[in-house]
């Protein structure tokens, strides 16, 4: 059985590797921690000036916690090069 070859093979797709730029990179993580702030400013306003983390309930901590990791997964998944220094 002959295989016929073509001359023109098959490229693999071109990769983006052009960073966003570093006014676009600021507002993307003020963005993606926005959500956080606007958390803390409602436990805040909930539990008063004087509470400790020893109040909060699990979920409201879990909240917190996921909130936090938010803006680092999602620069991760979008693949911005947040330490070019490196």
């Amino acid at each position: 059985m002959v295989r016929s070859i073509s001359k023109v093979q098959a490229s693999p797709p071109v990769k983006s590797d052009r960073p966003i730029g570093k006014f676009a990179t600021i507002l993307l993580m003020i963005a993606l921690c926005a959500p956080l702030g606007g958390y803390a400013h409602w436990l805040n306003a909930h539990y008063d000036y004087a509470a400790t983390l020893a109040e909060l309930t699990f979920f409201e901590l879990f909240l917190a916690a996921i909130l936090l990791l938010l803006p680092f997964v999602m620069l991760r998944l979008l693949r911005v090069n947040w330490q070019s220094e490196r």
